[in-house]
């Protein structure tokens, strides 16, 4: 039987190992941490489920190991070094890598990421034609190539900030001046995350350690708890809960600073992937 190996604890990973369970194809799914390994708790127990950090090394020894016929990158958008190593390990066994695109959830006009300048119409930005209890106000949302752009646009202003952008890209807002003050990080409730934020001097009481993704109503709460006049966040697109922060932000009346993705970032979606292992499969 043929064998596929697929690198990411995301949901969107969960989805495609779920799909391709319909196919006579063996399914191992490789992740770095417990929480990633959580993420694919509901999956079937054919699905083998790895877990540990590996370095191009370990892939490469895991591809001599399992011989899988696909070796498919389904990590986070943002996870530029993982989806690196993986191509890296790839080339090196030479072997071809099928990258999962995950769509964008926000659409910005121009051809590419543009800092702070806002979307041409606040309906463009956001989803849903059902987003709440004001759902004819326009959305404030900027685009930022990067967290270092955004964090020196936060520089400049004054409001308290929800910062939705996972715990790696914490350190690009401490030098904000009173950020202890103005800052609140949401991050997995992990041991790791809490202590990253402390050891980088944000206020427990200002860490909100939660897993997504998120309702727009919890959203909603989490802003109004702490009073957030601005939101940082990437786009994680309707996998990482973006519909429905944008939602929140707009009734709340609070500003996002949005981080563009990754040059480079794109792939088969999901249906495109599932397609052409089925083919392949029928072919052999």
């Amino acid at each position: 039987m043929k064998r596929v190996l697929i690198f990411g604890g995301t949901a969107d990973g969960r989805a495609l190992a779920e799909r391709l369970c319909s196919l006579p194809v063996d399914i191992t799914v490789s992740v770095a941490t417990d929480y990633g390994r959580d993420v694919l708790a509901a999956l079937p127990d054919r699905v083998r489920v790895l877990t540990g950090r590996l370095d191009e090394a370990g892939m490469l020894e895991l591809f001599n190991s399992d011989k899988p016929d696909w070796i498919i990158d389904a990590t986070h958008p943002y996870a530029v070094a993982a989806s690196l190593t993986v191509r890296r390990a790839a080339e090196a066994a030479g072997r071809e890598t099928l990258r999962l695109y995950r769509p964008p959830g926000a659409v910005r006009h121009g051809s590419g990421p543009v800092n702070g300048r806002s979307v041409d119409s606040g309906r463009d930005a956001t989803t849903p034609d059902a987003c709440g209890d004001d759902e004819h106000a326009p959305a404030d949302v900027r685009f930022f190539p990067d967290l270092a752009a955004a964090a020196a646009d936060l520089a400049r202003s004054e409001e308290r900030v929800l910062l939705a952008i996972g715990v790696k890209g914490l350190g690009a807002f401490v030098g904000i001046e009173n950020f202890a003050e103005r800052l609140f990080p949401r991050v997995l409730p992990t041991v790791e995350s809490i202590e990253e934020c402390q050891r980088l001097g944000f206020k427990r009481g200002h860490i909100i350690a939660m897993q997504g993704p998120f309702s727009e109503a919890l959203n909603r709460a989490i802003l109004d708890q702490f009073n957030i006049g601005a939101l940082v966040t990437k786009d994680g697109g309707a996998a990482g809960g973006l519909g429905e922060k944008l939602a929140a932000a707009r009734t709340r009346r609070a500003r996002v600073l949005l981080v563009g993705r990754p040059i480079g970032d794109g792939g088969l979606t999901l249906e495109e992937l599932v397609g052409r292992i089925g083919r392949d499969v029928e072919t052999a």
